[in-house]
């Protein structure tokens, strides 16, 4: 793969050998040809490169479940790559997988805690943009999760886009199977809080999810930034908010 430097020639389409197009990272250029498909899928010499395939797609199929259990939350989130970044580590994840055979291996049974402080936003990791230090609990056996805020001072404490009046620290809890794409997330947020120079008093966000689930748990809070003009709300750049895995429980 090459990348086009010229500032003047930007090329796409094909031309004789030659494949170019545009990625997040410029003008590129590549060769044409390679193996064919065909061969890949029938001829024995490929036969890792077949299983290869079948792990990057249930990877991305884990991905996908827990993407879609939090679709609300990731909407408030811009990263163009977060469905890659997803993809990446549940594939890691299955890839210790101790019961099933390579091409088969699945994120459930590897070590899902490689999870844990994942960054939907790659850009800003939350506890830069929220920096007190929270604590968390979760009771599997009860069904309850409880994300305990210490007080602050938001204009001191919490890094803010240009022009936000307010900001809305946002929780969820989601039992996940990777099975399906059905996945519910239990949801809680302090709501559209002044950004100012008072101080928020301390308090939690209190989430209940059905009790004794048998799948893995996970943990998300996030802020987002918004802006109220005459009782109007108006979201701030999404690039600007932020989203992490705070928590990871496995029964």
């Amino acid at each position: 793969m090459a990348k086009q430097v010229s500032p003047l020639i930007k090329l796409r389409g094909t031309i004789d050998d030659l494949n170019f197009y545009v990625s997040e990272d410029g003008f590129m250029a590549r060769a044409k040809g390679g193996v064919s498909a065909e061969r890949i899928k029938n001829d024995p010499k490929f036969n890792l490169t077949r299983l290869n395939g079948l792990e990057f797609g249930i990877g991305g199929r884990a991905g996908k479940s827990l993407r879609l259990a939090l679709k609300s939350e990731l909407s408030k989130i811009a990263d163009k790559r977060l469905t890659s970044r997803l993809t990446k580590t549940m594939i890691a994840i299955l890839q210790t997988d101790p019961v099933n055979d390579y091409g088969e291996r699945r994120a459930e049974n590897g070590d899902l805690s490689q999870l844990a402080a994942f960054e939907f936003n790659s850009k800003l990791p939350f506890n830069t943009a929220f920096e007190p230090q929270f604590s968390l609990s979760l009771n599997r056996a009860t069904g309850q999760g409880a994300i305990n805020l210490p007080a602050y001072t938001p204009q001191v404490d919490i890094i803010s886009p240009d022009g936000s009046t307010h900001y809305n620290l946002f929780a969820a809890v989601v039992p996940v199977n990777f099975a399906v794409e059905t996945n519910t997330a239990f949801r809680q947020s302090t709501g559209n809080l002044p950004y100012d120079n008072n101080p928020a008093t301390a308090t939690t966000l209190t989430i209940n999810f059905p009790a004794s689930s048998p799948d893995p748990i996970f943990v998300v809070l996030g802020i987002e930034f918004v802006k109220i003009v005459n009782g109007k709300v108006y979201e701030q750049s999404k690039a600007q908010n932020a989203l992490q895995i705070v928590a990871v429980d496995v029964p």
